[in-house]
C-alpha cells in the first residue's frame, strides 16, 4: 500500500511538472514574440537614424534582444554580411525552425516573407516594410496575450487533473 501511495505521489508531482512546463512554453513564446517586435523596431531605427546596412542593423538588434532569438538574429546578420552565396531567406529559414525558437508560425512566415524582399527597395521602402511587419507582430502579440492566460490555466489544470485521476485509480 505504501508503494502505491509513493508511486501515486510521484506521478501526481510529475504530471503537475509537465503542466507547468507547458505553461512556461506558452510564456516563453509570448516573450520571444515581444522580443521580435523590439528587435524589428531597433532595426528600423538603426537603418534610418544611423544609416546602417540591413546586415549590420540585424546584428546590432541582436544586442538588445534578451531571448534566444538574439542568437538567430546575430547568425542571420553575419550570414547576410558575409554574402556566402545563401539568400537571406534560406539563412533565416534554417535558423527559425530550431527547437528553442517558439515563435508562432505566423511570425515565422512574416520574417521569411520580409527576408525574401531584401534589397528590393530604398531605405524608405524598407522602413515601410518593417513598420508593416511591426504592426502585424503587434496584432499577433495582442492575440497571444488574450489566448495565453487561458492556455496557461488549461495546461496547469490538465497536469493536476491527470495526476489526481491516476492517483485515485492507483489507490
Amino acid at each position: 500500500m505504501i508503494y502505491k501511495i509513493i508511486g501515486g505521489a510521484i506521478f501526481l508531482f510529475s504530471s503537475i511538472a509537465f503542466g507547468m512546463a507547458g505553461a512556461m512554453r506558452i510564456k516563453k513564446s509570448l516573450s520571444q514574440t515581444e522580443d521580435l517586435r523590439n528587435g524589428l523596431q531597433y532595426i528600423k531605427n538603426d537603418i534610418h537614424l544611423r544609416n546602417s546596412s540591413i546586415g549590420n542593423s540585424i546584428i546590432n538588434s541582436s544586442c538588445v534582444m534578451v531571448t534566444e532569438l538574439s542568437k538567430v538574429f546575430l547568425a542571420w546578420g553575419q550570414a547576410i554580411n558575409s554574402r556566402n552565396g545563401n539568400s537571406p531567406k534560406d539563412v533565416i529559414a534554417g535558423l527559425l525552425y530550431e527547437d528553442y525558437i517558439l515563435l508562432s508560425t505566423e511570425c515565422k512566415e512574416l520574417i521569411l516573407s520580409w527576408a525574401s524582399q531584401f534589397g528590393g527597395g530604398d531605405k524608405t521602402t524598407e522602413g515601410k516594410e518593417i513598420e508593416h511587419i511591426i504592426t502585424q507582430v503587434d496584432c499577433i502579440i495582442e492575440k497571444q496575450k488574450d489566448e495565453s492566460d487561458t492556455k496557461i490555466k488549461l495546461y496547469k489544470t490538465y497536469g493536476f487533473m491527470i495526476g489526481a485521476i491516476v492517483l485515485v485509480v492507483i489507490l
